[in-house]
């Protein structure tokens, strides 16, 4: 096969975490064993980002500093985008901003490259040859170009490989334990909801040890460890760790918050709670894999009281049967290949 150019556009950071920058590493390393690549992630500067960015078989293109740090999700500007693709031809140019604007995806349509985009609700959707929704689902396929490739849902859950390698026979899990439990609400935790959980989990006295769960640029360490001076049982912090696998085959339940970290959860077997950062394919995809069995969630936790994420903790630690049910249906709900059907779907794009 003829080796792939292909320009990825992602960014990461406070406040959207590392989620886009981490699927842009897995896609181009499972693309580098399917065919010759030649690839470049543009990205914002941001210090706690490049060093994940540089671990993808790609170069680096850093752009400055993000100036709309007041928008959760980054906002796409063409024009670095059109630089570079008026300075040198690629076969794919991968858009992994959100909700893309129409003018701007317009510009790139123009260009004549394929066009790709990742959960896009946004009016410049109409310009992809294909897009992935992994956290959210497409409102109108009737606006879509005619011959754009849509491709959704569970099996495109862009999962680390250490979850596809867990194969069909998951770790049997010992669901009548119910004392350890994970907290895990994002990189960087934007709304504090780690702290709050810290908070709401301090009534409930049928807990042996929480690990606590952040990334690299979590902000709010020092609030959480003051929080947890006072809590009656065993506690532990852990900041940019590799992966959560251990952690989630460690645990009895999580309580969990972000997209891929649901369908971590699932394919894992792990019984978890979600609690939503305020951001709406966080709580979309949370109602959704709640309504097919696979987890619970309490809404947006920002909303959601104290004394309510106590309750519903309390409860599933206290039902060995309910944790069984969700841990085994979010297991059959997830398969972990998705990354590996998305680089297939990419380079069927390039078929003539």
């Amino acid at each position: 096969m003829d080796k792939v150019r292909l320009l990825y556009r992602a960014d990461g950071g406070y406040p959207i975490g590392s989620g886009h920058i981490l699927r842009a590493v897995r896609i181009l390393r499972e693309l580098s064993n399917l065919c010759p690549l030649d690839s470049t992630i543009m990205m914002a500067n941001d210090i706690k980002m490049i060093p994940i960015a540089a671990t993808a078989p790609a170069s680096l293109h850093i752009l400055p500093p993000r100036s709309d740090l007041d928008a959760i999700k980054p906002i796409l500007n063409a024009a670095p985008v059109l630089e570079s693709l008026s300075d040198q031809h690629y076969d794919l140019c991968l858009i992994d901003m959100l909700d893309t604007p129409e003018r701007d995806m317009r510009s790139l349509a123009d260009t004549g490259v394929k066009l790709v985009t990742f959960d896009d609700r946004g009016p410049g959707r109409v310009y992809a040859d294909a897009i992935f929704n992994v956290l959210v689902e497409e409102p109108d396929q009737s606006m879509l170009k005619p011959v754009c490739r849509l491709f959704e849902g569970c099996p495109f859950a862009m999962l680390d490989p250490q979850f596809a390698a867990l194969g069909n026979d998951l770790k049997v899990r010992n669901y009548d334990s119910s004392g350890d439990i994970l907290v895990t609400m994002g990189g960087v935790d934007a709304a504090g909801l780690t702290v709050k959980t810290a908070r709401a989990l301090k009534l409930i006295r049928k807990i042996r040890k929480v690990i606590f769960v952040g990334g690299a640029a979590y902000p709010h360490c020092n609030e959480l460890e003051l929080e947890l001076k006072s809590a009656p049982w065993e506690w532990e912090i852990r900041l940019n760790v590799p992966g959560l696998l251990d952690l989630f085959l460690w645990c009895d339940l999580a309580l969990i918050a972000g997209g891929l970290t649901m369908y971590e959860a699932c394919r894992s077997g792990t019984p978890a709670l979600a609690i939503c950062q305020p951001i709406d394919h966080q709580f979309e995809l949370a109602r959704k894999l709640s309504l097919a069995g696979g987890m619970e969630t309490v809404g947006y936790g920002l909303n959601a009281t104290e004394e309510e994420i106590a309750l519903r903790t309390e409860r599933l630690l206290n039902s060995p049967s309910e944790r069984r049910k969700l841990g085994e249906t979010g297991g059959k709900l997830v398969d972990g290949q998705g990354v590996r059907r998305t680089a297939l779907a990419l380079l069927e794009l390039l078929d003539p």
